[in-house]
């Protein structure tokens, strides 16, 4: 029996759907993320969870205890849940202290004062804040007060720890300590984690699984590395890291790789997903990284095409490269520079095949296509 079992969860206000038919079993100990952008249903999923939200259908339970079932009428209020919440917004309350805003949910139970005290020492130890117990959150900064509100769901010693989107109010680099510091305390305490977040990258570091939601729908869940290298979608391929996505067909001879049905070829060293004896359309996912560029002279097997930007982000230049006015996405190490009008070659290292049902659902805002001379919108 799973550790959290989550089963045809469905919510919906009138006729707009928020979130159908999610399902999810989690292990003890274990971190996974929901990942998708605003108003995918990551947080109302998260919300029906800890008990603020009442699912529409669907069954809920922790430890083998039902929290929530529809056709068994349990409905377990969130106090009764054993299960800790940082909220986005932190939620710490101005007018107490941050010994205050911790014990507070020890002082809703009852618990006798010498025990609070020490849970909540042992709490602000566990989020580096040992000695801020006597300041207001005003005397804090944002990341400060981010720990606080973990401290604060982690002194009830929760069977799960839900955490709503806790990173997107701080800057890039109290994001990479906070990225750290949840780590730790995954480590050291060892509780369960579910985490909700738009942010891939916070997504991918942190998480033992991923569950990948859009329009209310999982579209895909695995570990990061499958869902990086394997999407199931085109959407998939482009919310997890950038992907150019090609329709076209493979080719073995007179070398392998990918006739694109704008008509060029590009020389592919591997090719993985193919359905054997399949000759219809397919779509190719290329990530930006397993392109190589070389310049065209003649002794390599490349296909010419022309830089039309340069973007660079310190570890690495991307390029647009445009080949018969379609554009792809490079990534190239910080090295020698390559101007724009520059003619370069390609080839690409590595090429995967989306789905078969995916290929004709392909729809412009994915497909990396411009116009001659200008940029592809970003995905990130």
């Amino acid at each position: 029996m799973s550790y959290l079992a989550l089963s045809k969860l469905h919510k919906s206000y009138g006729e707009s759907l928020a979130v159908s038919n999610f399902n999810l079993n989690m292990e003890k100990g274990e971190f996974v993320s929901l990942l998708g952008p605003s108003g995918c249903g990551k947080t109302t999923t998260l919300r029906m969870l800890a008990g603020f939200i009442e699912p529409c259908q669907g069954h809920i339970s922790l430890k083998g205890r039902t929290i929530y079932s529809k056709s068994e009428n349990i409905n377990v209020p969130p106090e009764k849940r054993k299960i800790g919440m940082v909220f986005q917004s932190y939620a710490v309350w101005p007018h107490m202290t941050v010994f205050a805003n911790i014990a507070y949910p020890l002082r809703v139970q009852k618990i006798n004062h010498p025990t609070i005290k020490a849970r909540v020492l042992e709490a602000l130890d566990l989020v580096h804040l040992a000695g801020l117990e006597n300041r207001y959150p005003y005397q804090l900064s944002g990341g400060q007060q981010q720990r606080v509100a973990i401290a604060r769901a982690l002194v009830m010693e929760p069977e799960i720890l839900l955490l709503d989107e806790p990173l997107s109010n701080l800057d890039a680099q109290l994001r990479q300590h906070m990225l750290h510091q949840i780590d730790e305390i995954r480590r050291h305490t060892g509780v369960t984690i579910l985490y909700v977040t738009h942010d891939q990258k916070e997504a991918m570091a942190l998480s033992d699984r991923i569950v990948l939601m859009n329009q209310g729908l999982t579209i895909q869940s695995g570990r990061p590395q499958e869902l990086y290298e394997r999407p199931a979608t085109a959407f998939a391929a482009n919310f997890l890291g950038r992907a150019n996505l090609l329709p076209g067909w493979p080719r073995a001879i007179p070398r392998q790789g990918i006739l694109t049905s704008q008509g060029f070829f590009l020389p592919v060293q591997s090719i993985t997903g193919l359905e054997a004896g399949n000759e219809n359309t397919v779509t190719f996912v290329v990530r930006p990284e397993d392109i190589r560029l070389e310049h065209p002279d003649g002794s390599s097997p490349s296909t010419p095409g022309c830089v039309v930007y340069r973007r660079y982000y310190a570890s690495f230049i991307e390029y647009g490269v445009e080949i018969n006015n379609t554009l792809l996405r490079v990534e190239a190490e910080n090295g020698d520079r390559l101007e724009v009008g520059q003619s370069i070659g390609l080839i690409i290292r590595r090429a995967f095949v989306l789905p078969q049902e995916e290929d004709d659902i392909v729809q412009n805002r994915h497909f990396v296509q411009s116009p001659a001379g200008s940029a592809p919108a970003q995905h990130h």
